[in-house]
């Protein structure tokens, strides 16, 4: 007999007999016992070993059981994901030549044995079943391999694991296999050697294919896509590492990303997908809930009859209401449990790896300490360690990976929920709901949602945690680590007092921080009269006064949170230092070890991680129930009942509007809107629906639309619907985009309904034509541009139906007659078969309708033509005869009557006065009587005209104010209203050439934004210079930046002190069973460990406090520079730009850099302290952390510059989505009426996978980031662990786990510091964009400060301009051209001219808002360019066309600079009417206005103004239009007012009208910037040049 047997046959199971001398015999029919001794003798032996039951029984078993257990689960996935198949490529036929070739070696042993048996050699039946069982497994792994080729996977997990599995057990075999040789030689056994030598290589082939990556599927779709996502093409070791995510990493650090950069969303991942999922889920379980309710509701009304069931009724009502989240919460696990829960499993498996680390610790540094025990022992704990260590690494952050694509998938279908709900919303819905509470559940309450899948398990899972680690610390310590549960105690109120003194602090900052946005809104908004003023200094007092309130709070509050994270930090510390000195002190037998030491902390590491993961999870989940109970409350809103309207497309119906007993109501809880309504609309003919206000005419519209609750009665429309409602919608897109409404382009058909619409004119002046893009809301076109833009969407439709909610309200008289003729009357474009019901207002097209619908009170009073109705002289004819005779009444003795009859007869027909009320964009020139010289003779010229212009009803109108008191005040609001409004009117020709360059930043086209005058705002791309930091630490001071530096390496090195005391302690010698100097030790250890608390105090609060100061330096630096800059800059930059600086960037600069950089400072710190102790422990470790140490640099390099670029985009690719939520809110009923909500949909759909497109990868690359600096960590334990192996004769037990457990935190803290860097760089842009305003050009400082200071200038007011020119910005041409003029002092001046002449321009280069381009100006003989702004600016008075107030007291309004008595500002109210309003208001001169002055009337506002500059009595004043805004009585008591206290200064009138400056002393009339005429009034009259002119042209000449 042989003298070595093998017990298998099988290249797995067969192994090498064990080094004992027994015969074969003896060796198969081994014992229990025999087995045991033999493991004994493995684990001890200098050679490891396996006996050959283990060998046999369980090496050959774990890959096969592992298959055969995955395989039906595997199959059922297979059969589900069928993503096409694979062609049969040479990887794949490798694999399955390799795979034939292993079940035929496997079979072959099984025959060898069968012949040996047949020889007479003894065998068990286990040397036939373990090659069998694994042959037969081999089949089922080839049978998977072309079932995942059928199926399209490229590449398999499941099978890589499994060959993997393989290998090492081969390997076993293989290391026996070697080892026997080397004892007994080749020959003895050659087949059995050779076929085991052939397994290992074929294995080893097999792992190496299932490593690759096969072709795509034959049939996939993600072919035709070149640019698809390189996941799903990427191999199962690439997928589980996220290195298929390099690529993008590399391409992001070496150039700017855009979205094209970026793959498409992926499938599986799509709102085409995802939702549509999500309504058939939500469909089904919201009606399963509704049966529920209907049958409860139906039993508790059997109950009620019985008389016990209202009280319950009633409950079960209240309970439904709380109940009404749970079907949106079985809907989200229907659709998302089970992915949830693998995410579970992947986190549960991470943490048996977690709590298995401290086990294997354990054993390791008992190595360490027994130095008999073998050497491949402490490697085999070593990589142990790793390999837990990766295991943990991979199964947490594939949780992490599945709960973040997990979210996204949560947020596209909700955001697809929310908004087709908003498409189907009833109109009591809406009032429920407004547009920011919808964006707000699609921003903040599915982010609440999202943090809530990452965090619900800690919910349960960190007790879970917090229990094992007291048992496992009970092992190591006793009873000694229940004193965790006391500091744990202790510590919770004094986190509880810090918490609710720092949220006080937190309210007071914010409070401050609202009063601080408030006033610089305010004082950008109105930044031109604080330069006018020269009060930049005042408020720019106020403002820091304000901030310094803030920073003090501020500063509290970071003290506070600095001694809470020093409470959170030290909690191990106290830990530590309780348990061990109650478990060394209570009983001088207790010896701290280095095991007992080292593994406690690892586990109270763990412990506090869990303990500060359980708030968070209690407080996400909290949140999250808020959250969905407000979706759910959203999505059960009450919706519209599509079958209120029906469209009939047949012929047979041949009205193509009826009604019939229709009764309507806006909600189930409202009184009917609309009652007994019967209506038929025969096809083609144009219906007109007239009545009072209030009568519900465009409630009729909304019920044709099917928008209101049907509560009797049927409506049918024939054939397909446009709507054009009163207030005009319009999207933000081109002008193109917005008429074309989702139709193909006819470049015909468009240009016919463009110049029907009167939009031609329009389109000639925007600046890139159809083109051009439309601002949000329309904000850069006028009403009628939008209304008109409206109608002509609504005619490109080509509908059957035709329903127009008053459109013509909007426009001018003349407008809304070339509308009515080309598009909605008799030859218009709609006059073939296109039905019409016309809402309006304008009674003078109501002869050329066909039908007239009149309404009062929500019924159909008359119907009929237009003649049939004023025959009837009913309700109708009265109607009309009120609203043309509204406004006459007779006046006796007044010699106008007759005229204004005739006018108001004619108004019945033009509809003027109509018009210009409804049109606040009107633009018409003003015909001026002069009251004061012929009022009756004007008025007869009025009269007699015969041709009523809209010049002759003004003048008539102005003319009549002098004898009818009662139609005074009407009079003059409506000509103080157009003259206010007149630059921005709605005439086809003029106001278009107004406010037409597209303001939206989406904007790319060069034809839409050429002539722009606002600036883009910067965006940064790539990482920022080191001068931003340098910038930082400049502003927080270069000792404190020493000091924080040097207080973090102080604070750091007490705490590796402290480690090294422990590690000290640990070593001490056991004498008589207890360790000497245990007092001693303990003292020491704590005395560290507080001096280290205080240290990581001050340097947190160093930190802290320095942001604050850098944070004071930056604010004052962008205060200061804004408030000098020139005019010319606000016109350039958008307010909201401003805002934002001061706002979001200076709160980051606030709070959030500071605490990051705190983060920065304390890992790096932390880091190099652990560096410290392995090099410490190990110095030849040294040589593997710097290569790491590269590898990391180089991860952090790729990982921030992209991070980085996808957090901007992302943030940019959010707008959109809400701007669009918000659009669609206001225009749904528009959307329901054209049918257009699929396109609408899918615009949505669009958006939210574009902002998915990259939240995807910037998830990915959080993964990718945190997977590579844990296996860097990790390999910094391998290495440590294995250099104390190899040194462990020189290394202390204490040395050794004062190293290894500090080297197993190493991969959080690189993790961290990595994280808390990018949101440094993401927020230090921030310190970037506030000192981009730093580099602006600023206004000029004067050379003359010192010389005005105790004189007094001016002394007379005399101004002289010497050749002077302005220019406002370079590149345009000159506002004023060499003007010399001189006026003298007192001297009271009129500026007139033709709009553009530069009569505003001279106030402007007189006040220096825009520095002279040549020439100068002189007051009283001295250059105003050698003065200081302020010194000019306080001695010149300007009272503006627009009065400005602040949000302040009255008193601080008229005297901001706190320079006058009451009894002045008293005299003042006086003398500009306003003593006895303001003396009749409840705080008098205290009396708060707000913002803007909207408590006030705009006359008030005028006065208020008028008052300031009273008290001021400067030499210099200077008019706009001061009083355009009050009656005409008030006018003529303050122009007398106004000569009688200003007698003494120099006066500019700037005239718009030119009546105002007739009594000037002269004239100065301007053209094209240069003087024209300079005389006085009688003069230029006699010489009948320009001014005379302008005069003709108002109609005074």
């Amino acid at each position: 007999m042989r003298e070595a047997v093998f017990l298998s046959g099988s290249a797995v199971a067969r192994t090498l007999l064990p080094r004992d001398e027994r015969s074969p015999g003896q060796r198969t029919d081994c014992s229990k016992c025999d087995e045991l001794r033999d493991w004994n003798q493995t684990w001890q032996a200098n050679i490891p070993g396996l006996t050959w039951c283990f060998e046999s029984s369980i090496i050959a078993c774990i890959p096969c059981a592992y298959l055969w257990i995955c395989f039906p689960f595997y199959y059922w996935y297979l059969r589900h994901r069928n993503k096409g198949y694979i062609r049969m490529s040479h990887i794949f036929k490798a694999k399955m030549v390799l795979g034939f070739i292993l079940v035929i070696l496997c079979f072959s042993d099984v025959f060898f044995m069968v012949w040996e048996k047949s020889q007479g050699i003894p065998r068990t039946p286990a040397f036939f079943i373990s090659p069998a069982v694994v042959g037969i497994t081999m089949v089922l792994a080839l049978f998977l391999t072309q079932a995942e080729r059928m199926m399209g996977i490229q590449s398999s997990g499941v099978l890589l694991i499994y060959w993997l599995l393989s290998f090492v057990a081969a390997l076993v075999m293989f290391s026996s296999k070697i080892q026997h040789a080397l004892e007994k030689g080749f020959l003895e056994d050659h087949f059995h050697h050779v076929t085991t030598y052939l397994y290992a290589g074929l294995v080893l082939g097999q792992l190496v294919l299932f490593c690759l990556v096969d072709h795509p599927p034959f049939f996939s779709k993600a072919d035709n896509n070149p640019n698809q996502c390189p996941e799903d093409s990427s191999s199962f070791l690439s997928k589980i590492t996220y290195w298929w995510f390099s690529g993008l990493l590399w391409k992001g650090s070496q150039q700017a990303l855009g979205v094209d950069d970026l793959w498409p969303v992926r499938k599986q991942d799509s709102s085409e997908e995802i939702v549509a999922w999500a309504v058939r889920e939500w469909k089904k379980c919201h009606s399963r809930t509704q049966q529920k309710m209907e049958s409860a509701t139906f039993k508790k009304g059997q109950k009620t009859e019985t008389g016990i069931a209202e009280a319950e009724e009633t409950e079960a009502l209240l309970q439904s209401k709380h109940r009404q989240s749970g079907p949106l919460l079985r809907m989200f696990w229907s659709m998302f449990g089970t992915y949830f829960l693998l995410s579970t499993v992947c986190l549960v498996i991470c943490d048996v790896f977690l709590f298995s680390t401290p086990k294997v610790l354990r054993l390791f540094l008992k190595f360490i300490e027994d130095q008999a025990a073998p050497s491949w022992l402490g490697y085999f704990y070593a990589f142990s360690m790793f390999l837990l260590g990766c295991l943990q690494t991979l199964f947490e952050q594939r949780y992490m990976y599945m709960c973040l694509v997990l979210g996204l998938r949560l947020r596209t279908a909700v955001t697809g929920l929310v908004y087709r709900k908003i498409l189907v919303m009833s109109n009591a819905s809406r009032k429920a709901a407004s547009t920011g509470e919808i964006v707000n559940l699609v921003s903040v309450d599915v982010q609440k949602l999202m943090d809530l899948i990452i965090y619900f398990n800690g919910t349960w899972l960190a007790p879970i945690r917090i229990i094992i680690c007291f048992v496992f610390l009970w092992q190591l310590l006793g009873p000694s680590a229940l004193t965790a549960i006391a500091v744990f105690l202790l510590l919770l109120p004094l986190n509880f007092v810090i918490t609710k003194k720092r949220s006080q602090f937190q309210e007071t900052q914010m409070k401050h921080k609202d009063e601080r946005a408030k006033l610089t809104n305010a004082i950008l908004s109105n930044i031109k009269v604080i330069k006018l003023y020269g009060w930049e200094k005042t408020f720019t007092e106020k403002v820091l006064e304000i901030r310094k309130q803030e920073l003090q709070a501020l500063k509290r509050s970071q003290i506070l949170f600095s001694a809470s994270l020093v409470s959170f930090h030290s909690s191990t510390f106290l830990i530590t230092f309780v348990m061990f000195a109650v478990y060394t002190l209570v009983d001088n037998t207790h010896v701290l070890d280095a095991e007992k030491a080292f593994v406690s902390l690892t586990l109270i590491n763990i412990l506090n991680t869990a303990h500060s993961f359980l708030p968070f999870s209690i407080n996400a989940a909290v949140q999250a129930k808020v959250s969905l109970n407000r979706l759910a409350a959203f999505l059960n809103l009450e919706e519209l009942n599509p079958e209120s309207s029906s469209t009939n497309t047949s012929g047979c119906v041949q009205a193509s509007i009826t009604i019939r007993n229709g009764t309507f109501c806006w909600s189930k809880e409202t009184s009917p809107c609309l009652r007994s309504i019967n209506l038929s609309v025969p096809q083609g003919s144009l219906l007109a629906v007239v009545g009072q206000v209030g009568a519900g005419k465009s409630s009729l519209l909304a019920a044709l639309l099917g928008e209101l609750q049907a509560t009797d009665g049927c409506v049918s429309m024939k054939g397909t619907a446009a709507y054009v409602p009163q207030e005009a919608w319009v999207l933000n897109a081109s002008v193109e985009d917005n008429i074309l409404f989702g139709k193909e382009m006819d470049g015909t058909w468009f240009n016919r309904v463009t110049e029907a619409c009167a939009l031609h004119l329009d389109l000639e002046t925007f600046p890139a034509g159809q083109k051009s893009e439309i601002g949000e809301k329309g904000i850069n076109l006028s009403g009628g541009q939008k209304q008109r833009v409206n109608l002509a969407r609504a005619v490109y439709q080509k509908a059957s139906i035709y329903l127009l909610d008053d459109p013509l309200s909007a426009v001018d008289a003349h407008v809304g007659q070339h509308i009515f003729e080309h598009v909605l009357g008799p030859n218009g474009l709609l006059k073939d078969k296109q039905t019409r019901v016309l809402v309006t207002h304008t009674i003078n097209i109501l002869p050329q309708v066909d039908n007239i619908v009149f309404l009062v009170d929500g019924m159909i009073s008359e119907t009929g033509s237009y003649k049939e109705l004023l025959q009837k002289n009913g309700a109708f004819a009265e109607f009309l005869r009120s609203h043309v005779t509204a406004e006459e009444k007779p006046h006796t003795g007044f010699p106008g009557c007759i005229g204004q009859n005739r006018i108001l007869k004619h108004l019945e027909k033009n509809t003027f006065i109509s018009q210009l009320w409804e049109t606040p964009k009107a633009l018409l020139p003003l015909e001026i009587v002069h009251l004061r010289r012929n009022p009756s003779g004007k008025l007869k010229a009025v009269q007699d005209t015969e041709e009523f212009t809209p010049e002759a009803v003004q003048a008539y109108m102005e003319a009549l104010t002098a004898y009818d008191t009662g139609l005074r005040l009407i009079c003059k609001l409506i000509m103080s209203k157009q003259a206010k409004l007149k630059n921005s009117g709605d005439s086809v020709k003029s106001a278009v050439r107004r406010k037409t360059i597209p303001v939206s930043q989406d904007c790319t086209s060069a034809a839409a934004t050429s002539g722009g005058l606002t600036k883009a705002e910067r965006t940064q791309h790539g990482r920022l210079s080191a001068g931003v930091y340098g910038a930082y630490l400049k502003a927080t001071g270069p000792a404190l930046c020493v000091y924080i530096i040097l207080s973090f390496v102080c604070q750091q090195a007490m705490a590796f002190s402290r480690g090294y005391w422990l590690s000290l302690w640990t070593d001490d010698p056991v004498l008589n069973g207890t360790q000497q100097h245990t007092e001693l030790r303990v003292g020491v250890f704590g005395a560290l460990g507080v001096v280290q608390a205080l240290g990581r105090f001050a340097c947190t609060a160093a930190v802290l406090l320095g942001g604050v100061l850098a944070s004071h330096q930056l604010f004052l630096q962008l205060l200061s520079s804004v408030m000098r800059s020139p005019m010319l800059f606000f016109e350039q930059t958008p307010i909201g730009h401003l805002l934002n600086r001061f706002s979001r960037d200076m709160d980051a600069i606030d709070s959030v850099i500071p605490d990051k950089l705190k983060s920065v400072l304390g890992f790096l710190f932390n880091l190099l302290e652990i560096y410290l102790v392995i090099v410490v422990a190990t110095p030849w470790a040294a040589m593997a952390i710097v290569p790491l140490t590269v590898l990391y640099t180089a991860f952090q390099h790729f990982y921030v510059t992209t991070s980085c670029q996808l957090r901007h985009m992302e943030a940019a690719s959010r707008s959109p989505i809400y701007s669009h939520i918000s659009e669609t809110f206001q225009g749904s009923s528009v959307i329901r009426a054209h049918k257009d909500q699929q396109r609408f949909i899918s615009k949505s759909n669009f958006l939210v996978d574009e902002n998915q497109r990259i939240c995807f990868p910037g998830a990915v690359a959080d993964r990718w980031l945190a997977t590579n600096l844990e296996f860097l960590g990790n390999g910094i334990v391998l290495f440590a662990a294995l250099l104390a192996t190899m040194s462990r004769t020189q290394l202390s037990p204490g040395t050794a786990g004062f190293s290894l457990s500090y080297a197993l935190q190493i991969t959080g803290v690189l993790n961290w510091m990595v994280r808390s860097w990018t949101e440094v760089e993401n927020n230090i842009v921030s310190v970037e964009r506030v000192r981009e305003y730093l580099r602006t050009p600023k206004e000029a400082l004067g050379t003359l400060n010192s010389q005005l200071q105790g004189q007094v200038w001016p002394t007379e007011g005399r101004i002289e301009f010497r050749n002077y020119s302005l220019c406002y910005r370079p590149g345009l041409e000159l506002a004023l051209r060499g003007v010399s003029v001189t006026i003298n002092g007192h001297e009271k001046i009129g500026i007139t001219g033709r709009t553009g002449a530069g009569k505003s321009s001279l106030a402007v280069g007189l006040l220096r808002l825009v520095e002279a381009a040549e020439g100068a100006i002189l007051i009283d003989g001295q250059d105003i360019a050698q003065l200081d702004l302020h010194d000019l600016r306080t001695k010149i008075t300007v009272i503006p066309q627009d009065p400005v107030l602040f949000s302040d007291s009255l008193r601080m309004n008229l005297d901001p600079l706190n320079q006058y008595t009451d009894a002045d500002i008293w005299t003042a109210l006086e003398l500009t009417q306003l003593k006895n309003f303001v003396a009749d208001l409840p705080e008098q001169l205290e009396y708060k206005c707000t913002d803007q002055g909207e408590n006030l009337s705009t006359g008030q506002k005028q006065l208020v103004c008028l008052a300031r500059a009273l008290l001021r009595k400067a030499k210099i004043l200077i008019l706009d239009e001061a009083t355009a805004a009050v009656d005409l009585e008030t006018d003529v008591q303050i122009q007398s007012m106004l000569r009688t206290q200003f007698r003494d200064s120099t006066v500019l009138t700037i005239a718009h009208r030119v009546n105002t400056v007739l009594d000037c002393d002269r004239i100065l009339v301007l053209e094209n910037g240069r003087i024209a005429e300079f005389d006085t009034p009688e003069h230029l009259i006699a010489q009948k040049g320009l001014f005379y002119r302008l005069m003709e042209e108002s109609g005074l000449a």
